[in-house]
């Protein structure tokens, strides 16, 4: 449960995926965050700014939501074999999946979808 009440899950969607990034964990995380000099630091600090000032902008809560998709971001991008899940108001558990897209109109931009299931 984070602090602000939300419950999460991990689910591994792809064993082998998760094995083999798990091996490649001392070089990406730093105790319980990613190492920000890392490529899926990097890509989350990107995401999470991404959701934090733009998606998110004028929600009280900004800062958990952007949160939450920056690391489903990173999950899918980094083909890290685990899925993020949020508790919904049923009491079931939804799977967080976001793309990475390029922005059409900015190629050199990066724009974030969430993927509907």
């Amino acid at each position: 449960m984070a602090a602000n009440g939300n419950e999460y899950a991990l689910t591994i969607t792809n064993f082998e995926q998760a094995v083999a990034f798990l091996a490649t964990s001392p070089q990406n995380q730093d105790d319980d965050k990613w190492k920000e000099e890392s490529a899926i630091g990097k890509a989350f600090e990107k995401a999470k700014t991404y959701f934090h000032d733009i998606v998110y902008k004028d929600n009280p809560n900004s800062s958990n939501l952007a949160y939450e998709m920056a690391m489903a971001v990173v999950l899918k991008e980094f083909n890290v074999g685990v899925t993020l899940n949020k508790k919904n108001v049923t009491g079931k558990f939804e799977p967080l999946i976001v793309n990475t897209i390029t922005d059409p109109q900015k190629p050199k931009k990066k724009i974030y979808v969430r993927a509907c299931i």
